[in-house]
């Protein structure tokens, strides 16, 4: 074989050696994993009727006969026929809006709104009763329009409010009374569709703390479910909304969740959620008792030490896997506990005011609840609003007594329930006088 012949057939091999290796190597090279999903978003207004997202709950607004804004004095309604929102220090941007009800009796006749702030009335801020049925059962319903409102920046966005008048009669020691109530909370969301790992979802945005931000993490709301699960929500109650979060979790996997405003910053644009790096640890809770217990978690909602982050698993009566969170210290909210001596569902129990649970990451975390024991207070109570722990009284005193049950790491528990089994009878509770003798008893019940 020639020198040139060997050149030749030296350089075909390399070539063939090079196309192996691009075949063989191209796919590691080319495959790329998808780390963010985006939801374009849009505007979405709310009538109050059925099937809408609830917007978080409803703030109060304290009432007064007589106008104290220049928006309410220029309405001159007739004396007795006006009921007047009073500022407050702590107002966000929504919550200052001059407002006004012209009432007939308990009747609301129109919602009077200064929605564009120049304390003037124009044609869209006389608001008449809305034809949807009250959330709240009796009270009237007010729906704005859509209108230009101030964000906490001092920015412009779209909104809309909802209010609710309700006239409450009730007994107070001091005789009856009637409480005039005026509650309003936001009307309105930002809704977008988009795939997650390939499976289609719907996301809505909700500002609850009425600043017009959208992105007060633990504050306001957002509602994430599958497309088909949307549809149907629509169809009955509407869709479930929780506290949003700048973690949340979608098929049992954690993203982070970021909002990008459109030019200006006024105007939420997109939501973007990236897959988590953050390593998760399992729960798992170890429930001490008078004797060995099986317990399990089912409901579980929990806030960050940042206030940033929170995650809420529901209650939904049957007994889960243990849940794993994302490494971070967090508060525990509330739980809820299944436990028994046979089975991990003979009891519940609710659990709150628990200390830092610290989640490392990797092991599992493990949660050292139970050996309970329970203190009292006994008070009198003088008016509806003042209580006075005491431990001497006099005959004919109204006197209450209330009673906490802690464990061993300082959590609270309340609202225990048998599951199975037959029920067992409350504890007696006895109260007796300073020479021993009992002057009260009653049996307590389970609750």
């Amino acid at each position: 074989m020639s020198n040139r012949t060997l050149v030749l057939l030296l350089a075909v091999c390399a070539f063939l050696a090079m196309g192996l290796g691009v075949l063989f190597a191209a796919p590691d090279s080319v495959t790329t994993t998808t780390r963010e999903f985006s939801f374009d978003l849009k505007y979405l207004g709310f009538t109050g009727g059925k099937g809408e997202p609830t917007a978080g709950t409803y703030f109060s607004k304290r009432v007064s006969d007589e106008p104290t804004t220049s928006f309410t004095k220029t309405l001159n309604l007739p004396k007795g026929k006006g009921v007047y929102t009073q500022p407050a220090p702590q107002d966000r941007p929504m919550t200052a809006i001059p407002l006004a009800l012209e009432v007939d009796g308990d009747r609301a006749e129109a919602l009077y709104a200064d929605l564009d702030g120049d304390g003037k009335l124009s044609p869209n801020e006389k608001i008449l009763p809305s034809k949807e049925k009250c959330p709240l059962g009796d009270g009237t319903l007010f729906v704005t329009s859509d209108f230009e409102a101030n964000t906490r920046e001092g920015k412009k966005v779209p909104y809309r409010l909802s209010a609710i008048y309700r006239v409450l009669r009730i007994e107070d020691l001091d005789g009856p009374k009637v409480l005039r109530n005026l509650m309003f909370r936001t009307a309105c969301a930002w809704e977008g569709a988009g795939a997650i790992e390939g499976k289609l979802f719907h996301l809505l945005l909700l500002d609850n703390d009425l600043n017009g931000s959208y992105s007060d993490f633990s504050k306001d709301g957002f509602a994430l479910m599958p497309e088909a699960e949307y549809a149907k929500a629509l169809e009955q109650n509407g869709p479930r909304a929780t506290r949003l979060s700048r973690m949340i979790f979608v098929d049992q996997k954690v993203y982070e969740f970021r909002l990008e405003m459109a030019p200006g910053g006024a105007r939420p644009s997109k939501v973007v959620f990236r897959k988590s790096e953050i390593p998760t640890s399992r729960l798992v809770l170890e429930l001490k008792g008078l004797e060995p217990l099986k317990s399990a978690l089912n409901g579980l909602d929990v806030r960050g030490q940042k206030g940033d982050i929170f995650f809420s698993f529901p209650f939904d009566g049957r007994i889960q896997i243990p849940r794993e969170l994302p490494a971070d210290a967090y508060q525990v909210l509330s739980a809820w506990v299944y436990y028994g001596s046979a089975e991990p569902d003979e009891w519940t129990v609710n659990v709150m005011g628990a200390p830092v649970l610290t989640v490392a990451g990797g092991a599992p975390t493990a949660i050292k609840w139970g050996e309970v024991k329970m203190s009292s207070t006994v008070a009198l109570q003088e008016t509806i609003n003042t209580i006075n722990p005491q431990t001497v009284f006099k005959k004919g005193d109204v006197v209450f007594c209330s009673f906490e049950i802690r464990g061993l790491a300082g959590e609270k528990y309340a609202y225990f329930n048998r599951q199975k089994g037959e029920k067992s009878a409350g504890p007696q509770v006895r109260i007796r006088n300073a020479e021993g003798k009992e002057v009260v008893s009653a049996a307590m019940q389970y609750g």
